[in-house]
C-alpha cells in the first residue's frame, strides 16, 4: 500500500452530480497503512466514546466527529464497530466526504486474514466479482465454521441458513453495481421541471383548500383538499430532507425548516434526526423509532417477547404493562383510527425535539419554532372563519383524518416486514439485504405514481436514499432484473396497496393475538410464557 489515493475509480455523487473519483483517498498518516486491524479489536469501538467503522475494508477512528455528525451520533453507532459499513455510508454521503474526512480519520486496514467474514469483503467488496471469487468467499465461511464457538457453529450447521447468507453476498455485489449503473447515467440529479409540476400542482391545492374553506358553503370539501395537500406536501419534505432537491445538505435544510414547516407545522429537524435513524437501522426492535409506538402498537411479538426493550433513541425501556397489553391487544382494530389522528402526534414529537434537545442539536433551533407558530397561526386564521365551534373542529377533524392516509402509507412500507432483535440468526448482515428484509413496495401504474410520492418504492429508496423520487421507478426495473440474474427475486416484496394493507392488518393482528397470551412477570410487567420458562418462572 503507497502513500497515493486508491488506482481504482467508483462513481459517486457530488451536488446531484455523477463524478468518478478513486476509491479512497491517501490518508494524512501514510504510516498507518501498515496497522491491521482484527475483528475483535474492531467490535471493541462500537460506541459513542469510541467510534470506528469500515468502508472498502479501510478504518475509521469518527469517535471526535461523532456530535457534530450532521445526521446526529445514532447512525454512526449503528455502525460503529462492524465489519462492513460500506454500502450504508456510501448511500448517504457525497463524494466530497470522502476527501475531506475520511483521510484524517484513518487507522489502519481490517485484517483480510482475519475470519471468513473480511475475506468475503476482501474479494467481493467491489461491484464485480467473478463465479471463481465467489467460490472461495463461499469455501472462506465454511472453513471458519469449524473454529468458530458451539453457538456460532450451530447457527452454521443450518444448511437453509448457510445457503442463505451465500446468496446474500451475490446479492450484495449485484445491487452494488445497480448503484454503479445510476449513478453512470447521472440519475442522481434531481429534475427542475419534475418539482415545478411538484410545486404547481400543490400550489394549486392549497388555493383550493382555502377558497372552499373561505367559502362557507363548501368548507368540508376544503377540509378534505387541505388534507390531501399536507399529504402531498409531505412528499416534498421527504425529498428535501433527503437533500434530493436542490443537492446542497444546507440549502435543503433551511428552505425546507423556512417552507415545510411553515405549511406543514411539523419540524424538519426533528423528522431528520429520527429519520435518519430508521434509515441505517430499519426495523431494529432496539434501535428504530419507526416501530417503538408502545403503548399503542407492537408491530412484532418480538417486541415483548423478551421482556421489553431498551431503545438506545428515546434512551429508555419499553415494557408492557397492563395498558399497553390492552391497547396491543386491539391494534389491529384500532390501526386505522389512529392514523386518522397521527399527525398530532407528529406536532407533539417537534416540540418536544425543539424544546428538550441541547442547544446545537438542533439547526435553526429558532426559525423552526417561528415557521411551527405561523403554521398554527395560519390555520387558526383560516378555521375561525368559520360559522360555529362545530364547523371548525369538524374541518380540524375531516382534514387531518384525510392526511392520515400519508401515515397509512409510511406504516404499509414497514410494518408488515421482518422485525429484527439483536442476535437474530436470520437478519440480513448486508446493507441491501436488510433493506429488502424490512422494507415493502406498493405496486402501482405510474399515472398513479403522485399519490403515493416515492413512498411506493420503499425498498429502493433505501437501498438509494439520495436517488430524486423522479427516478425511483427506473431503479425498481434495475434492481429487479439484478436480482432474478442472481435467483434472489424472491428476497423482494412489493404487492398492491389494497392487499398491502390486508398483510398488515394480518401480522398486526398476529402480535395482538400473541400479547393476549402475555402473562404477568416478577417485575409487575406482561412477558410471554415462553420468556418465563426460559427464566424458570410460573
Amino acid at each position: 500500500m503507497t502513500k497515493e489515493d486508491s488506482k481504482e475509480l467508483t462513481w459517486r455523487e457530488e451536488y446531484g452530480v455523477s463524478v468518478q473519483v478513486p476509491l479512497y483517498y491517501a490518508s494524512s498518516h501514510p504510516d498507518r497503512e501498515q496497522r491491521k486491524i482484527s475483528l475483535k479489536e474492531l467490535s471493541e469501538h462500537a460506541d459513542r466514546e469510541s467510534c470506528w467503522f469500515v468502508i472498502h475494508g479501510r478504518v475509521y477512528d469518527g469517535t471526535k466527529f461523532a456530535n457534530a455528525h450532521p445526521g446526529g451520533w445514532l447512525p454512526m453507532k449503528a455502525m460503529a464497530g462492524k465489519p462492513d459499513a460500506t454500502d450504508a455510508f456510501e448511500a448517504f454521503h457525497p463524494a466530497r466526504v470522502h476527501s475531506t474526512l475520511l483521510p484524517s480519520m484513518f487507522i489502519g486496514v481490517l485484517d483480510s486474514s482475519d475470519g471468513a467474514l473480511s475475506k468475503e469483503k476482501a474479494c467481493c467488496s467491489e461491484s464485480k466479482c467473478s463465479e471463481i471469487e465467489f467460490t472461495q468467499a463461499e469455501t472462506a465461511i465454511v472453513d471458519e465454521s469449524k473454529h468458530e464457538g458451539k453457538e456460532e457453529e450451530k447457527v452454521h450447521e443450518d444448511p437453509s441458513l448457510q445457503a442463505w447468507r451465500l446468496q446474500e453476498k451475490k446479492v450484495e455485489v449485484a445491487l452494488r453495481e445497480v448503484r454503479q449503473e445510476l449513478l453512470r447515467r447521472n440519475l442522481f440529479a434531481p429534475s427542475a421541471s419534475y418539482y415545478l409540476k411538484m410545486y404547481s400542482w400543490q400550489l394549486s391545492l392549497l388555493i383550493t383548500a382555502v377558497a372552499l374553506t373561505l367559502s362557507k358553503t363548501f368548507w368540508v370539501l376544503g377540509a378534505v383538499v387541505m388534507g390531501i395537500f399536507w399529504q402531498q406536501t409531505a412528499f416534498v419534505g421527504h425529498d428535501i430532507g433527503h437533500n434530493a432537491i436542490l443537492s446542497h445538505r444546507k440549502r435543503n435544510l433551511f428552505w425546507g425548516v423556512l417552507i415545510g414547516n411553515t405549511l406543514m407545522g411539523i419540524s424538519l429537524g426533528w423528522w431528520k434526526q429520527s429519520h435518519n435513524v430508521h434509515h441505517v437501522v430499519c426495523n431494529s426492535v432496539e434501535h428504530d423509532p419507526d416501530i417503538q409506538h408502545l403503548p399503542i402498537f407492537a408491530v412484532s411479538e418480538k417486541i415483548f417477547n423478551k421482556g421489553g426493550f431498551f431503545s438506545t433513541y428515546h434512551k429508555k425501556r419499553f415494557d408492557i404493562d397492563f395498558f399497553a397489553r390492552a391497547l396491543v391487544s386491539f391494534q389491529h382494530i384500532l390501526f386505522y383510527p389512529v392514523m386518522a389522528v397521527a399527525r398530532v402526534n407528529l406536532y407533539v414529537q417537534s416540540w418536544v425535539n425543539l424544546i428538550i434537545q441541547p442547544h446545537g442539536r438542533v439547526p435553526y433551533r429558532e426559525l423552526e419554532m417561528l415557521t411551527l407558530l405561523m403554521f398554527f397561526g395560519w390555520v387558526g386564521l383560516l378555521v375561525s372563519t368559520l360559522d360555529t365551534p362545530e364547523q371548525r373542529w369538524a374541518w380540524i377533524a375531516i382534514s387531518h383524518a384525510v392526511s392520515g392516509l400519508l401515515h397509512v402509507q409510511i406504516c404499509l412500507s414497514h410494518f408488515p416486514m421482518d422485525a429484527h432483535r439483536e442476535g437474530d440468526p436470520w437478519r440480513a448482515s448486508s446493507w441491501f439485504s436488510l433493506q429488502m428484509q424490512t422494507s415493502m413496495n406498493v405496486e402501482t401504474y405510474s399515472p398513479l405514481d403522485w399519490v403515493h410520492g416515492g413512498l411506493q418504492f420503499q425498498v429502493e429508496h433505501h437501498m438509494y436514499p439520495r436517488l430524486p423520487r423522479h427516478n425511483l421507478r427506473e431503479a425498481r426495473r434495475l434492481v429487479r432484473e439484478s436480482l432474478m440474474r442472481v435467483g434472489a427475486l424472491d428476497r423482494y416484496n412489493e404487492m398492491g396497496f389494497v392487499r398491502g394493507n390486508m398483510f398488515l392488518l394480518s401480522t398486526m393482528r398476529a402480535a395482538a393475538n400473541e400479547a393476549a397470551k402475555l402473562k404477568k412477570g416478577d417485575a409487575g410487567f406482561y412477558v410471554s410464557p415462553f420468556y418465563h420458562a426460559l427464566n424458570l418462572e410460573g
